[in-house]
């Protein structure tokens, strides 16, 4: 389903909205998989969704929601961003183990490397680890709830949510709903004005630079973070244009194709969204992306 919005607007910008439309349904269209996109311009209100209501899996886009019942926690009061925890060996996934993984039981790591960790890295011992500080599933679900999100859910490791758990692995979320939370970090609603500036500051060093980030020049600051599980990829992105900032989040399910390269069709249906609304939004930008062999050598 596709739904498009725009505040009042000349002729002539309809006009290159309806092109901009086409050309990013063309692409959705074309993945050999399930899509959803949601895109917003702030300044002028522009919005495309398609399937933007579709539950998706989240994969690790499901860290943006551990992250805010982290944060929420730091507002109260219980814990302090430098505070250290203690490692515990039940905090390894099952698989996909990374870095904090590696720790010795009873290792002292502060909460902010945690946060690092899990929003830049995408280090899934820390990040459950990080659950399990926010209150759980159940805590950062509650969360939600009182956020207006009636989707983005945590399911792993979560009581009575088994059956979403094995639908859509982790998390679960859509592209609006995703969409809507990065805009209240970027506008400050969630927290205190210096919380949220915490937040977008974590969310503006990512390790992931190879999908979204790469047809962005890089002296544009972007908040983001990736996802993918093996018929998934994932990404919500917030470019502070110079023609004013702009918000999308894309995810893909079911995909088709499976392997791990560059070329994945998700990661490469990322590009193209990405590359597209750049050359919309970017303020004519003279910027040459990196092609396939720049991207597998620097990115």
């Amino acid at each position: 389903m596709i739904v498009t919005n725009c505040r009042a607007a000349s002729e002539t910008q309809n006009e290159n909205h309806q092109n901009l439309e086409s050309e990013l349904t063309v692409a959705l269209e074309s993945l050999d998989g399930q899509a959803g996109l949601f895109v917003e311009h702030f300044d002028s209100g522009f919005e495309y969704a398609y399937n933007a209501d579709t539950v998706f899996t989240s994969a690790s886009l499901v860290k943006v929601p551990i992250m805010i019942g982290i944060y929420d926690r730091l507002e109260s009061g219980e814990y302090e961003f430098r505070e250290e925890f203690k490692f515990k060996e039940e905090y390894k996934p099952e698989s996909f183990v990374h870095l904090t993984g590696n720790l010795k039981p009873e290792t002292e790591v502060p909460l902010s490397e945690l946060l690092m960790l899990m929003m830049s890295f995408s280090d899934n011992t820390a990040s459950l680890w990080l659950q399990e500080l926010a209150g759980g599933g159940e805590g950062i679900n509650e969360l939600m709830e009182k956020l207006g999100t009636d989707h983005t859910r945590v399911n792993s490791r979560t009581e009575g949510r088994e059956d979403s758990f094995d639908e859509f692995g982790w998390g679960q979320t859509t592209p609006r709903e995703m969409t809507q939370l990065m805009e209240q970090i970027y506008k400050r609603d969630l927290f205190s004005h210096q919380a949220s500036e915490s937040m977008y500051r974590v969310l503006s060093r990512t390790y992931y630079q190879g999908e979204a980030l790469s047809q962005i020049p890089a002296e544009i600051n972007v908040a983001s973070k990736q996802g993918a599980v093996s018929h998934s990829r994932s990404e919500t992105v917030i470019v502070n244009a110079p023609s004013g900032s702009y918000a999308f989040t894309l995810l893909t399910q079911n995909q088709n194709d499976t392997s791990w390269d560059f070329n994945n069709e998700g990661y490469k249906l990322i590009r193209q969204v990405s590359h597209i609304l750049w050359e919309y939004f970017g303020d004519d930008t003279d910027y040459t992306p990196p092609d396939d062999d720049m991207l597998k050598k620097w990115y």
